[in-house]
């Protein structure tokens, strides 16, 4: 059990507000965990007690070790955009064609064709 020295008095408060929605015993492994966090590492403490704070706010009873384990697990980075590319390809298929036309080359429509053939094949390929 978690002493109550080791929790401040906001997270007492906190644990305490959640008795409509947990037992005593979930209450006390809830903060058992909090302070085993708060040992390890500060922000994932922080981050534990708001998780648990908005799943029982909408009738979830997790548990400490899933819980636990939910704010300790390494955040895969977001992935990268593929519109920054499609643009650049886009801009790029556009002064093509105007390099093309300003220096009088005749099958400017051609490179134009094929250009946007490339500009739709990349696009579809980000899409996916």
């Amino acid at each position: 059990m978690a002493d109550k020295g080791d929790l401040t008095i906001g997270e007492l408060e906190a644990l305490s507000r959640m008795q409509e929605n947990l037992t005593a015993q979930e209450i006390k492994e809830h903060a058992s965990a909090l302070v085993e966090l708060k040992k390890e590492n500060e922000p994932a403490a922080k981050e534990y007690l708001k998780t648990l704070r908005r799943k029982t706010r909408i009738g979830e009873k997790p548990s400490s070790e899933e819980l636990k384990s939910e704010v300790t697990a390494p955040k895969s980075p977001p992935p990268l955009p593929t519109t920054f590319n499609v643009t650049l390809d886009r801009i790029s298929a556009e002064l093509i064609i105007s390099e093309a036309k300003e220096r009088g080359i005749e099958p400017a429509e051609r490179i134009a064709e094929i250009v946007e053939d490339y500009v739709a094949e990349r696009i579809r390929k980000a899409v996916k």
